[in-house]
């Protein structure tokens, strides 16, 4: 149980916030191959959670 309070807690929440809310601010420049990934991995987990009905 404290497994899956901590999951929610510190990989869940955070997850879910920083992808309904779409970043309209411009990127520094230059992004890293990390940073670039980082965008696909938020676009896409967006485009999941609204098919899921979780994110508006």
């Amino acid at each position: 149980m404290a497994a899956l309070l901590t999951l929610r807690e510190k990989v869940i929440k955070p997850v879910l916030a920083s992808v309904t809310k779409p970043k309209s601010e411009p990127n520094p420049q230059p992004q890293t191959d990390l940073d670039l990934q980082y965008g696909k991995v938020q676009t896409e987990m967006r485009a999941l959670l609204l098919i899921l009905g979780v994110a508006v």
